[in-house]
């Protein structure tokens, strides 16, 4: 079981976590209004430049999705062992850790930090999106990609019950 101090830092932590994810989510709104506000609406020429664009984008989403998943697996499997470098380089997993006391410290910090870098990639599929409505005019390729990026950064959502989990398993390892 968790202590109140250790509660509160937890709270603290999720209100930073929760305003983070709600800022990806307001920058896919931003890349949807930006897009749409335009007024520049010329058609392309060459198809087959346009194609491949197109095709290069969707490759950089898909593998920005396999890499955000992937951050996400690696800091799941924190909690038994390993790949606490890959956070410790990051200077935010510092200041994290720095302002909390006792085992969840450390816990607390890498859930941030992987938070951040699996939401930061997934809304970032969006992104790509408004790249190909600037540069061919792909309004079909916005409104696909930007949807894909809001669904999983939905789905792939931090979960609170799985940061108290974390916690928990840290605290009993102490």
């Amino acid at each position: 079981m968790l202590s109140d101090t250790e509660m509160q830092n937890l709270d603290r932590e999720w209100i930073t976590i929760r305003a983070l994810w709600l800022i990806l989510y307001v920058m896919l709104a931003m890349c949807l209004i930006i897009a749409n506000v335009s007024n520049d609406h010329e058609e392309v020429s060459n198809l087959d430049t346009s194609n491949v664009l197109r095709y290069t984008v969707y490759g950089m989403a898909l593998l920005s999705f396999i890499a955000s998943y992937r951050i996400r697996q690696l800091m799941l499997m924190v909690e038994k062992g390993g790949f606490d470098r890959f956070v410790e380089v990051i200077p935010l997993y510092h200041i994290i850790k720095d302002r909390h006391d006792g085992a969840a410290q450390a816990v607390l910090a890498r859930f941030v930090v992987y938070s951040i870098l699996w939401g930061s990639l997934l809304a970032a599929i969006g992104s790509y999106g408004l790249v190909l409505r600037f540069a061919i005019n792909d309004f079909l390729s916005l409104y696909i990609l930007a949807g894909i990026s809001a669904a999983f950064l939905y789905i792939l959502r931090p979960r609170k019950a799985k940061l108290i989990e974390m916690v928990a398993h840290a605290n009993r390892m102490a």
